[in-house]
């Protein structure tokens, strides 16, 4: 259970992976309660045992820093092409989008640099919900059509180590869910 930070209204739609010290990131979305009508941007904090964490941190705050920017479904994933951030970035029952943001540091504080959007499209849509996997020797990227909310896994189609390959995916495949 992750403990309520009272600076933001609340934790939604997480996202846990390993840093590669070891540490576990959990990275989700809420609202800053001192931004008045400002939408979700997302968050991060960390854990060693699951019950003591971090504060919770800004996540990619610098790749669309109005408050009307949305920033929703972050998920993080160290990979040969370095720290990469995937989210959903547009306003709710409008375009929305799927990015992908990288931190040359290799800090989760940034900076963030825009890689660009991925060439997936399920339903005619974007997708959402996010989780990057290694898997057997290739990058998989698990997801929800933003449309019907169907899992699919898509496989990266290009080299992992060039981050605009993080562009380019396999068509993907729908998860049969019994």
């Amino acid at each position: 259970t992750l403990p309520h930070e009272p600076s933001i209204e609340g934790e939604a739609s997480p996202d846990v992976v390993r840093a590669p010290d070891g540490t576990w990131v959990v990275t989700y979305q809420s609202f800053v309660h001192d931004v008045d009508g400002g939408e979700a941007k997302l968050y991060y904090r960390t854990t060693s045992d699951f019950r003591t964490y971090s504060a919770p941190h800004p996540l990619g705050h610098d790749l669309h820093p109005a408050s009307t920017d949305r920033m929703i479904d972050g998920a993080v994933a160290w990979t040969p092409a370095g720290l990469l951030l995937g989210y959903k970035v547009g306003v709710q029952d409008r375009t929305q989008a799927f990015e992908i943001a990288r931190s040359p540091s290799g800090s989760l504080d940034g900076p963030w640099a825009p890689v660009g959007r991925p060439d997936i499209s399920v339903f005619g849509d974007t997708i959402e919900n996010y989780q990057f996997v290694s898997l057997q020797g290739s990058w998989r990227l698990l997801a929800t059509s933003n449309q019907f909310d169907r899992p699919f896994l898509f496989t990266l189609a290009g080299n992992a180590h060039d981050p605009t390959s993080w562009l380019h995916w396999s068509p993907g495949r729908q998860l049969p869910i019994p």
